[in-house]
């Protein structure tokens, strides 16, 4: 099982367990609006892993860098919602860390790559007509 699988099914787990109490508070009106919001980014962040783990599954073409970027970003907001709900540990905060690296190495190894925007040459200021 790859570790993304086995990330999703814990992250998945965990949220589990908590929704007949979270039901039954909601239901009573007791949930106050602090852990509605955290409960919230928890889904945010599982619909993103999940988002993930589908796009994992599909074939893989090649890859353009607008689909690295995007690939990446997706992975950089998934680890925003864990950091904001307390949800990453030391070796997660340095797989983002690696994550960061390998995006600044794909941007480095690209941007030679790119095609030079055009110059626009500037008109060079004509001479006063001679008296």
């Amino acid at each position: 099982m790859k570790r993304e699988t086995g990330d999703l099914v814990r992250a998945l787990a965990a949220v589990t367990k908590h929704i007949p109490r979270v039901s039954t508070e909601l239901l009573a009106g007791t949930l106050p609006a602090d852990k509605q919001r955290e409960l919230a980014r928890l889904f945010d962040g599982l619909a993103t892993l999940l988002t993930s783990h589908a796009n994992d599954q599909e074939p893989k073409e090649p890859l353009t860098l607008a689909d690295r970027l995007t690939s990446t970003g997706r992975e950089l907001l998934r680890a925003a919602a864990q950091l904001e709900a307390e949800a990453l540990d030391g070796s997660d905060v340095q797989e983002v860390s690696g994550l960061l690296k390998a995006l600044a190495e794909v941007l480095d190894l690209y941007s030679g790559k790119l095609p030079a925007l055009p110059v626009t040459a500037e008109p060079e200021p004509s001479e006063p007509p001679a008296p």
